[in-house]
């Protein structure tokens, strides 16, 4: 069984894009484009996919096609862990992290802030979830299992062994063996490297 995912507290996060739009500068970013995340401003996804990478190891935390605001925490240490990696043309706004504040003092909007920084936070807390169990397997199934849950279109454009490898700390030849092993038990279909089918996977491996 897979936990769901904490559900994204939309019309929070769109109220605090709302309140703040216009205010920054507004730009749009080409894919395979590294955005500091460590600077003074609070960072708003409009439009576009973003990838959150580790610095140390370019490690893939988190993927997103949703609108996004990044840079949210009073304190900016976590984020000089992280980078910001563009996955196709980004709409953003640029808005003073002091700007953004103020506008949510004045609006007496501090809850929402809360509401999506817990939102993040158990976000965190659900991805701890599974990368750090002591079974590498269950990374891979986990990761299966969320790959399943995508459109069959976008499944078609995703190699399922770089899937998995960026994702984690996992060899390629162990992720190759664990699918090998997976489709000739039928768990599995795969057509060149892609999962076409999601039949059932074991607890066990």
């Amino acid at each position: 069984m897979m936990l769901p995912m904490p559900e994204r507290p939309e019309e929070t996060i769109i109220g605090l894009m709302s309140l703040v739009q216009g205010m920054g500068k507004r730009e749009l970013i080409k894919p395979g484009v590294i955005i500091p995340s460590d600077g003074p401003d609070i960072i708003i996804f409009h439009e576009g996919e973003v990838e959150l990478r580790r610095k140390s190891d370019d490690l893939l935390l988190f993927s997103s096609e949703n609108r996004q605001l990044i840079g949210l925490p009073m304190s900016e240490t976590y984020q000089r862990f992280c980078y910001l990696h563009t996955n196709s043309v980004c709409d953003i706004e640029l808005v003073e992290r002091n700007a953004f504040f103020q506008a949510v003092e004045t609006k007496h909007r501090w809850l929402d802030v809360i509401t999506v920084l817990s939102y993040y936070h158990a976000v965190f807390l659900w991805r701890d979830s599974y990368a750090h169990t002591k079974s590498s397997y269950l990374v891979v199934r986990h990761l299966l299992l969320q790959l399943s849950l995508m459109s069959e279109d976008k499944r078609y454009h995703i190699n399922i062994t770089e899937f998995i490898q960026e994702r984690t700390n996992l060899s390629r030849s162990y992720i190759m063996k664990v699918l090998s092993d997976l489709k000739l038990g039928g768990y599995i279909t795969l057509k060149k490297g892609r999962l076409l089918e999601l039949n059932y996977l074991p607890i066990k491996y």
